[in-house]
């Protein structure tokens, strides 16, 4: 299976079959688990899909068919049925779905499908899904499809997210810095451990998705498209592999709508210090990506590890990177100065060789708690979250810990445009709202 399948939205929140009994919908999910078999037996994807509209789709999830009664039904079923249901545009909501499991990337597999329907239904509903079919894979609107009207747009937005140029980051940190706290916050979701000792030796990959059908997809040897907090957050002992892939629509209050993929690799100064840092440093030879983010820890600054990180970046990497400093919210007023922190960190990149390096700060567990808030998941949220919010709320509110003032100018007027509500004020002050706008539309 490809990657790009994982930021393909799904078209089931309003799917046109949700409400019809599931007498019904059994039969149409026979007929796509018969294209699914012939057309794509063994693909993850194909199979996975079907699996999640089965979940969602039927009261009872369990719809297995015989290979001879899938035989038997791909035959008759549009010729015998089609009359007696409900809506008879349903002929074409089906077609969309064994083409979305089946096809979205391939039309000639999609003409394939096509010419095998040639002799179940009539030349009129033929030539009608010829014309969809074009319309699906770029052709023009021919607007006769009413009953499709939803999938059809969901297909759309799809087919344009997935051709856009996909921004591609790799998150680069050593450990204790905070970097899944920080992707859960560019997330919005809790989609990375945040524990020390949870770290493994793996390359994630997080995809934003088409649009939000409140799904989160994880690939980690199975594929899941209907991916649970526990799953999300357990590697699955098959996994051979150094991969780990998640796909999920990001939350974000800026209108960014792209594609975009962060690469988060292991900290090289773990316990098992040699997988991860030849995991790592591979990474950034051989994979493909637009820049690179350096994560600090504001509380431990200038550390030799993050010094002979840096040097490698720095002899290994010469495209864009920035530098973000976390943790600066921990900082005493009294104590402790963020522009002159922020000033050594520049001075001591310098030196290293990086030229006019980008410096910023964030508080990622202030952004991240300021995402769950908006997005009304603040169930997500514990006691000690709710505390340390208001507490966060209070003092990021301070002229020192607006960290969205450490961004140049038309960042920080790009931002303050997003964020004009009370309740937007701390994701603004976290600096994580300046650096999405910073990665999102450099």
């Amino acid at each position: 299976m490809e990657k790009i399948n994982l930021e393909l939205s799904q078209m089931l929140e309003k799917h046109p079959i949700r409400e019809e009994k599931d007498k019904y919908k059994h039969k149409y999910l026979c007929f796509l688990e018969y294209f699914v078999k012939k057309y794509s037996p063994d693909e993850k994807w194909a199979e996975s899909t079907l699996k999640l509209y089965k979940e969602i789709l039927l009261t009872e999830t369990e719809c297995s068919c015989s290979d001879n009664e899938l035989k038997k039904l791909s035959k008759h079923l549009f010729i015998y049925k089609i009359r007696k249901w409900k809506f008879v545009t349903y002929k074409y909501c089906i077609y969309i779905d064994i083409l979305f499991m089946n096809a979205f990337f391939n039309k000639g597999r999609a003409l394939e499908i096509l010419d095998e329907l040639k002799n179940v239904y009539s030349k009129r509903s033929y030539n009608m899904l010829t014309s969809l079919t074009e319309e699906l894979y770029g052709g023009n609107s021919s607007g006769i499809y009413s009953q499709t009207e939803y999938m059809l747009d969901c297909w759309k937005k799809n087919k344009a997210f997935t051709s856009s140029e996909s921004n591609n980051v790799f998150i680069a940190a050593n450990m204790s810095a905070g970097k899944s706290t920080l992707l859960n916050a560019l997330v919005g979701k809790k989609v990375n451990k945040t524990r020390n000792e949870a770290c493994t030796a793996k390359i994630h990959y997080i995809f934003n998705k088409a649009y939000e059908d409140n799904f989160n997809y994880e690939w980690d040897h199975d594929l899941e498209l209907n991916a649970s907090y526990n799953i999300l957050m357990d590697d699955n002992e098959n996994n051979i592999s150094d991969e780990i892939a998640v796909g999920t629509s990001f939350r974000s209050l800026n209108e960014f709508k792209g594609r975009m993929c962060f690469i988060d690799t292991p900290g090289v100064n773990s316990s098992q210090d040699k997988d991860h840092r030849q995991i790592t440093e591979n990474a950034m030879k051989n994979l493909k990506y637009d820049r690179i983010l350096y994560l600090m820890n504001g509380q431990n600054i200038g550390t030799d590890d993050d010094r002979r990180y840096l040097g490698y970046i720095c002899d290994n990497y010469k495209g864009d990177i920035i530098f973000i400093i976390n943790k600066l919210d921990t900082f005493r007023s009294k104590d402790d100065s963020v522009t002159e922190t922020i000033g050594r960190v520049k001075k001591e990149l310098s030196e290293i060789g990086f030229k006019k390096p980008e410096v910023y700060p964030v508080s990622s567990y202030a952004g991240y708690l300021a995402k769950l808030k908006l997005s009304g998941n603040a169930i997500a949220m514990d006691e000690e979250d709710e505390y340390e919010y208001e507490r966060l709320k209070r003092k990021l509110s301070k002229a020192q810990f607006k960290f969205n003032e450490y961004y140049p100018e038309n960042i920080r007027d790009m931002s303050e445009n997003i964020a004009q509500g009370e309740d937007e004020q701390l994701l603004l002050h976290s600096g994580i709202l300046s650096l999405e706008c910073l990665l999102f539309n450099k």
